[in-house]
């Protein structure tokens, strides 16, 4: 028999990852739930990635042993991750609900946490004062939207943003509840900031009955609500779709794509890599399978398979042309044996008309994808996309776009980053989690571009010995409490200001067409007597409308750092220091930045930060008597 070249990659890939056990075996079906049995690092928090995190608990050793613990998001009211005296805790949800517990857990020091599941970038309110977590990432997601097969699917961020604020009345949008990340990153993506549920009663967060809506529940676009829209992570959408996890989502559910923040582009693409034909097959019926080894898939080609035999499923083929020709070539398959009747048991398929029930045809991955987002006519209607060979036809578009693709992370205490087993498992690169690429792609995420298990925490709070911090803290070097700054055509100010409309720390974008920043805030928190810092981003498009502020203007120029979907306030304790402001054009290739620093409401000039500095009697620190 001819084996094509499609056969031999499937075929190669298949008994790599056998022949290495456990280290890189794939799952073969969803994920358990949560771990039966008491491990040495339990972990809590995002809905997104806790299939994949189940996933590698199941998988990864160190020792011998199953270090991992991950619980999920919905089950029983309580979980209970070590001594059960001790460490039986509501379940968390969410996953500002995860990293909360994580955060108490340390603060008690009771050990019941180990580590927090975040399905984005997090996004924090200011440090307070409790130990600091490292953010370390570990795969790449997206995010989109899901509509039902009768509404648009092409919407732009205005589009978005009217349908979110109850202008679009042919749409019914849904979020997931408060405390999810995608959430919070999918209001800040179509540009509302500031939101308050009250003012626009047409969104829902619940589900019939009142229970909260989880993160990516495609069935209120399609049991629930014919006109419904709901925002989806890509990765859960694929895993999903293909069978990887429980799926709540059909074939016939529209995948949305943001026209204006992605150039027009699908949030997926076909995986040539191990579909060099860029074909796979549609199954529709009961009695077709979702997933089939390149052998199978030729038996039943070939009329030899027992669902051919049996009558259960008919195997078919479109007419003359390029698809029937290259997956014959795939198949291994002639045209000359098929036309002297070889293959009786061959059915024909008009690509115009739905394909029969209890059929399978071949059928162009990128194709399937331009009908998902309405790009192409919808020919495969009901019909689902199978596997061959355990490899995903489709995956992640990594060129979505910028506001689109993030990183998914693991918080672990910064504490623990050099200490076992925290640092085999999540840090660096080489990680036991990091190792997992087959894993991570099978759930559908994108393995990282380098930057795996390491990188600058979002949020840092590091205490000095004994708790107490340096007496002073010098500035860094600027022009003024201000600073002005360009990169290509985009030019932004950024400053701090006692006297703020929204918030302590702002800016305003002058010029620009599409520009990324960034503002790193550091200060003291007077109380604690340590520095602390976070950092947060924003992005600029000057195609977006208007949007609310919180003082009630309409201007999207301004920028200030947003959490958890509210606007930023200085916590009672916590001064700023200075902030350095980045930007960087969007439009420039290769990607560049352009930076500047401004300094907080201390001592004017290059003098330090005292400790006493802007702190008001009563309740100044020990040896300050109050301004």
């Amino acid at each position: 028999m001819r084996v094509s070249p499609m056969y031999r990659r499937v075929g190669a890939a298949v008994t790599v990852i056998t022949m290495c056990g456990g280290l890189l075996a794939l799952p073969s079906a969803p994920a358990q739930a949560d771990p039966t049995e008491v491990r040495q690092l339990a972990g809590v928090g995002s809905f997104t990635t806790q299939d994949v995190m189940n996933s590698l608990a199941s998988t990864i050793t160190l020792n011998g042993q199953k270090p991992l613990a991950s619980y999920d998001t919905s089950g029983s009211s309580t979980i209970t991750t070590k001594n059960s005296a001790t460490c039986t805790m509501a379940r968390p949800a969410t996953d500002m609900a995860g990293e909360q517990a994580l955060s108490n857990s340390r603060q008690l020091g009771n050990g019941c946490l180990d580590f927090a599941r975040l399905s984005a970038e997090p996004i924090h309110t200011p440090v307070g004062p409790s130990p600091d977590l490292a953010y370390l990432p570990f795969a790449r997601d997206a995010m989109s939207f899901l509509v039902s097969s009768s509404m648009s699917r092409r919407l732009s961020t205005a589009d978005l943003r009217a349908i979110y604020t109850c202008q679009r009345p042919e749409f019914h949008p849904y979020l997931p509840a408060t405390g999810s990340q995608l959430r919070t990153d999918w209001l800040r993506t179509i540009g509302l900031y500031s939101y308050d549920k009250a003012q626009y009663p047409c969104v829902k967060d619940t589900l019939p009955g009142n229970a909260p809506l989880r993160d990516n529940l495609g069935v209120v676009v399609g049991l629930f609500d014919s006109q419904g829209i709901v925002p989806f992570s890509m990765a859960q959408y694929i895993a999903q779709s293909l069978g990887r996890v429980n799926s709540t989502v059909t074939a016939s559910m529209g995948l949305g794509v943001i026209t204006d923040q992605s150039s027009g582009a699908a949030p997926l693409v076909a995986n040539t890599t191990d579909y060099p034909s860029g074909l796979s097959y549609i199954g529709f019926g009961n009695n077709a399978p979702k997933d089939l080894t390149p052998t199978r898939l030729r038996a039943i080609y070939t009329c030899v398979d027992s669902l051919v035999t049996n009558g259960s499923l008919t195997p078919r083929m479109p007419g003359p042309g390029t698809i029937r020709t290259a997956f014959l070539a795939q198949l291994g398959i002639s045209e000359a044996d098929v036309d002297r009747g070889a293959y009786p048991c061959l059915g024909q398929w008009d690509r115009n008309s739905q394909l029969p029930v209890n059929s399978i045809a071949p059928y162009p991955i990128a194709d399937y994808i331009g009908e998902l987002v309405g790009l192409q006519r919808d020919i495969h209607k009901s019909a689902s996309l199978g596997r061959i060979g355990n490899y995903n036809p489709y995956k992640i578009n990594a060129s979505y776009g910028a506001m689109l693709v993030h990183n998914v992370y693991n918080a672990i205490p910064v504490s623990k980053t050099t200490q076992s087993p925290w640092k085999e498992v999540f840090v660096g690169p080489s990680s036991l989690i990091c190792a997992q690429t087959p894993t991570i792609q099978w759930y559908g995420f994108l393995p990282m571009d380098g930057g795996c298990g390491v990188g600058t925490p979002e949020t840092t709070l590091q205490p000095q010995a004994g708790g107490m911090g340096p007496d002073t803290v010098i500035r860094p070097m600027a022009s003024g409490e201000s600073v002005t700054i360009q990169h290509g055509k985009c030019r932004i100010t950024g400053w701090y200001t006692n006297a703020s409309r929204y918030v302590a720390v702002q800016g305003i974008v002058l010029a620009g067409q599409r520009c990324w920043i960034r503002v790193s805030l550091s200060g003291i928190n007077y109380e604690h007597r340590i520095p602390w810092a976070f950092d947060m981003q924003y992005w600029y498009y000057a195609s977006w409308l208007p949007i609310p502020t919180p003082d009630g203007s309409h201007d999207y120029r301004f920028f200030w750092p947003s959490l958890q979907g509210g606007t930023y306030t200085l916590k009672t304790g916590n001064m700023v220091d200075y902030a350095i402001f980045q930007v960087t054009d969007l439009d420039v290739q290769p990607y560049g930045y352009t930076a500047g620093a401004s300094w907080g409401p201390g001592n004017p000039g290059m003098a330090p930060a005292n400790w006493c500095d802007r702190w008001n009697a009563p309740g100044a620190p020990p040896g300050c008597t109050g301004t």
